[in-house]
């Protein structure tokens, strides 16, 4: 049986005999209150008995009655003491609520600069494969270099004449 189930079952149990003791009660208050019915118009009427231990029904306090109030009394306390920690744990989930949702957006945030990290990382490479096609474009057009020199030689050698 789990927790809540003992739990459930002992306080049926108790509410089942906390019915039977009002159902007792009820009873003896009607027998203790023709008793002292009787007492009290026999005082008006002028009659005075002495009334008998047997007859008055005077509540003394019983040892049973004593033991379910104290279970009672634990009882409330536990279920105070159970209200109280539910109290805390509900604020403990609140605030650890606050912390997932907080963890949360700064997943997405890092989420969101993983994406851009990548999309710049694509841009970078593809902007070096359109230098290196551009540079070898220029390769293509432009004559070697050790021809060019000599072009250059050739030119500077006619100015001088």
């Amino acid at each position: 049986m789990s927790e809540e189930e003992n739990i459930d079952a002992y306080l049926s149990s108790r509410e089942r005999e906390h019915r039977e003791e009002q159902d007792q009660s009820e009873l003896e208050p009607s027998v203790a209150g023709g008793v002292y019915k009787a007492v009290v118009e026999g005082e008006e009427t002028g009659e005075r008995e002495e009334p008998s231990i047997s007859t008055v029904g005077q509540p003394q306090p019983q040892p049973k009655t004593q033991s379910k109030r104290a279970s009672i009394r634990k009882i409330q306390k536990s279920i105070s003491d159970v209200s109280k920690q539910l109290d805390k744990q509900t604020a403990q989930i609140n605030k650890l609520s606050q912390v997932v949702q907080t963890l949360q957006k700064q997943t997405k945030s890092t989420q969101r600069q993983s994406e851009l990290t990548n999309q710049i990382r694509s841009q970078v490479n593809q902007i070096q494969r359109g230098i290196t096609q551009v540079q070898k474009t220029v390769q293509k057009k432009a004559p070697a270099p050790s021809a060019s020199k000599s072009v250059k030689k050739k030119s500077t050698k006619k100015k001088k004449k």
